[in-house]
């Protein structure tokens, strides 16, 4: 139990993660290309799977900036709500498999 246990601790959703980034960067607004490019995923120790841009503008153009009038123009959560399903999915399947392996009740 304790294996099964570690296992459904340490579910990996990168796959899920380079996914959402690339659905991210393609709804990105262009004009450079800049963010869309600067979309990246990226795993941590904990079985944290994120998605992120590090350009400094990023979270303005997805939650907009009402004091200098800028509207929102949300690409990252979309791309997270469209893709739910499939992490969902995954963290399930190996959440099942690491349950395989235990015996009894």
């Amino acid at each position: 139990m304790h294996g099964a246990a570690r296992e459904i601790g340490d579910i990996n959703l990168t796959s899920v993660a380079a996914e959402v980034a690339r659905d991210a960067a393609g709804r990105a607004p262009r004009l450079t290309g800049a963010l869309a490019g600067s979309i990246r995923p990226s795993w941590n120790v904990g079985a944290i799977a994120t998605v992120r841009s590090d350009l400094p503008y990023a979270g303005r153009t997805e939650y907009g900036w009402p004091k200098v009038g800028q509207s929102a123009r949300p690409f990252m959560r979309p791309a997270l709500i469209a893709n739910t399903d499939t992490a969902l999915k995954e963290a399930d399947k190996q959440a099942e498999r690491a349950l395989s392996h235990v015996k009894g009740a």
